[in-house]
């Protein structure tokens, strides 16, 4: 067979495959071996393809394409190339890149063996786009990224920085290639450059993937905090390459701020409302719920303490006789008394029932009966007005009970030496 017979059967398998791949919705790509070089020819049929320059087919040298789109590892390609032209059969392998819009993407390439003869002609390549199977990180207009590439050497050298990440920082492309050249870490703060350097010499080791965060300076001389995602993949000949993601955390760091913002609000209106919850809306006094929990946490107690029990002296004939709105400006101004009290007296006051209060603290016998009478007098020197400009006096039956027996009891205990007090006369106090 003739080198035009040749040629013309490569065509035609060429075109079979080329259609069966675009049947697949696969993109190809062609590579041709003349005179010692490499051609690679694109027929493309997405946007995504790294290749858009070629995408009608026209042909260009391997090391014009490396020059022209430094952002795709074209290592891998060229070993994989030399892997199917050597062994003369089907090779696939996947490698990571940035793409025309300069997000990070992943593509899966099938290498297709062309013979003429028993040498390979030409190698015919399925580019499939397996970024979503990688789960790769991808950038959102509410968090601008930009993309970087390195040997991770010692010392770590940087191949590739995408325009976006030099925009992020205020640079143009050709700006922040000349302020870092190979040294990436010079547009890092100075103070985080070990965060990155020790992501780096790790990723170096194994291939994995690693996100850290730190702050980079921006043309300006502000400090701009990123995240950067770096995934580490080894080549044909071993050199271990670093591709990372850096997204852009100044939207995120506001955002971390009004969180952190609404949640201590959050928390003082939660602690707000679980005050309130603890308080009788009426007198602003501790309410029964409250005093219910102290039952709980008191147990049996250790120390001898005093519950009294003041109940309002005819409070019904004061709502009778002058309304149930000056009935509760009497319990307020009571309320208010005994807190101003217990403040100073060490009292805890809670509203216990209608026209009830309850007072605990912890006090010796005597001291206990004191206070006992100290209330009584209290209360009987409260003068409330009155609509038609008279005075209303209050009084109160106390009943009280002393020891270290569980609060229960002790309520019991109080509740039964006030009804006494009420029994005989009131406006008294007693003791169980």
């Amino acid at each position: 067979m003739n080198n035009l017979h040749v040629q013309n059967d490569l065509r035609r398998k060429e075109e079979l495959l080329t259609s069966l791949l675009h049947e697949n919705q696969l993109d190809v790509i062609i590579f041709r071996f003349r005179g010692g070089q490499i051609y690679l020819q694109g027929n493309c049929i997405s946007d995504f393809i790294f290749l858009p320059d070629y995408k009608k087919g026209s042909e260009v040298a391997i090391e014009v394409a490396e020059q022209q789109h430094p952002e795709f590892e074209f290592d891998l390609l060229l070993d994989a190339v030399a892997k199917v032209k050597r062994e003369k059969k089907t090779a696939a392998f996947e490698t990571m890149f940035f793409d025309q819009n300069d997000k990070k993407s992943f593509v899966k390439l099938t290498l297709l063996p062309l013979m003429a003869g028993d040498q390979v002609a030409e190698i015919l390549a399925s580019v499939k786009d397996v970024t979503e199977e990688h789960g790769a990180l991808r950038p959102t207009k509410a968090a601008p990224a930009g993309y970087h590439r390195c040997y991770l050497s010692d010392p770590i050298h940087l191949v590739y920085a995408s325009k976006n990440l030099a925009k992020m920082l205020g640079y143009t492309e050709d700006e922040f290639n000349e302020l870092v050249g190979t040294v990436y870490t010079r547009a890092v703060y100075e103070e985080d450059r070990p965060i990155f350097s020790k992501m780096a010499h790790e990723l170096a080791k194994k291939e994995e993937t690693q996100t850290v965060e730190y702050r980079m300076i921006a043309k300006d001389g502000t400090l701009v905090p990123v995240s950067d995602t770096m995934e580490s993949v080894r080549s044909g000949d071993g050199v271990m390459y670093g591709y990372s993601m850096v997204t852009d955390l100044r939207q995120a760091v506001q955002a971390r701020k009004l969180e952190h913002q609404q949640m201590q609000q959050m928390a003082q209106d939660y602690q707000a409302a679980d005050e309130e919850r603890k308080h009788d809306f009426l007198t602003g006094l501790w309410n029964r719920q409250e005093l219910f929990r102290r039952e709980e946490e008191m147990g049996q107690a250790e120390k001898e303490y005093a519950v009294y029990i003041l109940d309002i002296d005819n409070f019904k004939a004061i709502n009778d006789n002058f309304g149930h709105q000056f009935g509760d400006e009497v319990l307020q101004k009571l309320a208010a008394t005994l807190q101003d009290y217990g403040e100073t007296k060490q009292v805890d006051f809670y509203r216990y029932g209608g026209e009830e209060f309850l007072g605990i603290a912890e006090l010796g016998e005597r001291d206990a009966e004191e206070r006992a009478g100290e209330l009584l007098q209290l209360v009987r020197g409260l003068k409330i007005n009155r609509c038609d400009g008279s005075r209303q006096a209050v009084t109160v039956s106390i009943g009280l009970a002393w020891g270290k027996r569980d609060l229960t009891t002790m309520i019991g205990q109080a509740d039964q030496a006030m009804y006494q007090a009420k029994k005989h006369g009131k406006n008294q106090w007693w003791k169980s």
